[in-house]
């Protein structure tokens, strides 16, 4: 197990009224590809 899956388990276990939503390096990866390309160009300053 992890240390970002221990973690997660324990605060759920806490705190199981509460959402987490866990992420990974690569899931954030993903979403700057998915979203960078809608991005408009910033103009030069």
């Amino acid at each position: 197990m992890t240390r970002k899956n221990r973690k997660v388990r324990l605060f759920r276990e806490r705190y199981p009224e509460k959402t987490l939503r866990l992420l990974y390096r690569s899931d954030l990866e993903k979403l700057g590809l998915k979203y960078a390309a809608r991005r408009p160009a910033l103009a030069a300053a």
